[in-house]
């Protein structure tokens, strides 16, 4: 499957540098392709990082142009720009994964990203609260730290990011013409009693708000009261 996909795909030059990068010292890293925004929305262009998360202090940085045979799927879907971004074709087909991969001193690289209509309403990738307010009743003192809405329509919260830690998952329900969603929670470390998880869900560009919810209280165990989050991209 992998041979087939690597042979039908586009194959795109690196960013130029003023000078070559030594990329010895990646030889032996697994490296990983990111991209901000988590989405290829057509007609749009979104900025790739690449890097290992093997170093001593945390994640070393490649430069780009350590990585060689750039290719992209599907076909035609996509162009890499020369500041080092993937410029996203007006007629990506919405609704498929784009793939990018590039060769690495030690490896194969590789990024999957949903194609998003240019209008279409997502909530695929990573929120962070940034405003919380409750009609009644006690207020959340502890903030959602990271809710991360899956391509697969999974679902993640997390009051206090660490590593690969979530406090409960499950799978979500996103209306887009109705402005509705529904979570449900299919497991955890740290579950929430009686949680409020479905309400009206409206995005506006990089702010999201969800009215009618309760996430919990990490530590503190309140009586569920519908709340108005607000939560910005991350």
């Amino acid at each position: 499957m992998l041979v087939a996909l690597m042979s039908a795909a586009s194959v795109f030059a690196a960013p130029v540098q003023q000078a070559a990068p030594d990329c010895t010292e990646f030889a032996n890293d697994r490296v990983v392709i990111a991209a901000v925004p988590n989405e290829a929305r057509q007609g749009t262009i979104i900025q790739l990082s690449v890097y290992s998360p093997q170093g001593p202090a945390g994640p070393k940085i490649l430069p780009l142009t350590c990585l060689t045979h750039w290719q992209i799927m599907p076909e035609g879907a996509a162009r890499l720009t020369a500041e080092g971004g993937v410029a996203i074709a007006d007629d990506a087909p919405a609704g498929e994964p784009l793939v990018v991969m590039a060769t690495a001193p030690g490896g194969p690289a590789r990024l999957s990203t949903p194609i998003v209509g240019r209008d279409e309403i997502v909530l695929t990738g990573r929120w962070r609260q940034v405003e919380v307010t409750c009609s009644h009743g006690a207020v959340p003192q502890e903030p959602v730290g990271e809710l991360e809405f899956y391509p697969s329509g999974n679902f993640a919260v997390t009051f206090r990011p660490f590593e690969a830690r979530r406090d409960y998952w499950g799978t979500s329900i996103f209306d887009a013409a109705a402005r509705r969603l529904s979570m449900t929670i299919e497991d955890g470390n740290d579950v929430p009693d009686n949680p409020l998880l479905t309400g009206s869900a409206v995005r506006d560009d990089s702010r999201l708000t969800l009215d009618g919810f309760y996430f919990g209280d990490l530590g503190r165990s309140l009586a569920p009261t519908p709340c108005r989050y607000v939560f910005e991209k991350t």
